[in-house]
């Protein structure tokens, strides 16, 4: 009895001990990571939906890195003139003039920049403005402030200005770039300056004296447009107590005549008006130092009586696109 006892306890300790080594299994570690892209991934170009020259406008670029923005190495904006108002393939390729094509560039050790340099065209440095650069910011935008040149050419037709921007992280092997949908319009402008005979004085005239008898030459006047333009002239209605006669051909006592043109033909010269009269209606787009007509001619016609005294007035040179 006892030794039967003895046997089966023996053999239930043998089986309890084995139970657990049975239930053990094997296992292997395997680490898993993935890492969020470090490109910049998305791109949003926003210009001005109209420039003028000479005054500040705006371009927004906006990007989001989900990195941060911390790795923006360098933007580049292209702002170029298309005469069809289509996108460039390529305006990287592009080579900047003061007419048609300007580059800018923020970097992230150099700052700001524009082309082409030694013009009109100009950053506006203390409004230029740059998001958070720090790994939290994953969306951020690059404010573009500058002042197109005089001559960046008129918009007219289907023509448009397009913005361009390409995006560059650290590793300069990343990078995303794309145009802006909005059309910029680029609005006229145009400066006169007179550059030499800027006081016209013909001495003294005799009364009932013809205009071949009075003239002044050597006037220069100089202009820039980014455009069509016309030129033209006008003069006072009165000359202190002399008026300008409404029948050049049949002046009146006290009464004068003007006649002007851009080189000493008085032949073909125009009858000077108090309103405007045109000495050139077919003036085209001109470069940054603009053109200038240095044979502007005056000639001045008196009536048949004149009281004794001097005379004075303003004689204008204007001009308005075309």
């Amino acid at each position: 009895m006892n030794k039967k006892r003895f046997g089966l306890s023996l053999v239930l300790a043998v089986f309890v001990a084995l139970v657990p080594v049975a239930g053990v299994l094997a296992d292997g570690q395997v680490d898993g990571e993935f890492t969020i892209p470090s490109a910049p991934r998305d791109l949003a170009v926003s210009p001005d939906a109209s420039m003028t020259p000479q005054q500040q406008a705006e371009i927004d670029v906006t990007v989001t890195d989900y990195d941060g923005m911390s790795d923006i190495d360098q933007i580049e904006v292209v702002l170029y003139h298309s005469a069809d108002g289509s996108p460039n393939g390529a305006p990287l390729s592009l080579s900047v003039d003061a007419q048609n094509i300007a580059k800018m560039v923020w970097d992230a050790s150099s700052g700001w920049s524009l082309t082409p340099a030694g013009t009109t065209w100009s950053l506006v440095s203390g409004s230029c403005s740059t998001p958070t650069l720090d790994a939290a910011t994953t969306t951020g935008t690059w404010n573009f402030a500058l002042k197109p040149g005089k001559v960046a050419t008129r918009t007219d037709g289907s023509a448009a200005w397009r913005a361009f921007a390409k995006v560059t992280s650290v590793t300069g092997s990343e990078t995303v770039e794309g145009t802006g949908s909005q059309r910029v319009a680029m609005n006229h402008y145009q400066e006169i300056t007179i550059t030499a005979g800027g006081s016209v004085d013909w001495g003294n005239v005799i009364p009932n004296s013809d205009y071949a008898a009075n003239q002044v030459t050597g006037i220069g006047v100089n202009y820039i447009a980014n455009g069509n333009y016309a030129a033209s002239v006008m003069t006072d209605a009165s000359w202190n107590t002399a008026a300008l006669g409404a029948d050049p051909a049949n002046l009146g006592d006290n009464e004068f005549a003007l006649k002007a043109n851009e080189d000493t033909t008085l032949v073909s010269a125009v009858q000077v008006d108090a309103v405007g009269v045109a000495l050139n209606s077919a003036g085209v787009q001109t470069s940054e130092s603009g053109v200038t007509e240095s044979d502007n001619t005056l000639w001045l016609k008196l009536g048949p009586t004149f009281d004794v005294g001097d005379y004075a007035g303003h004689i204008t040179y204007m001009m308005a696109n075309r």
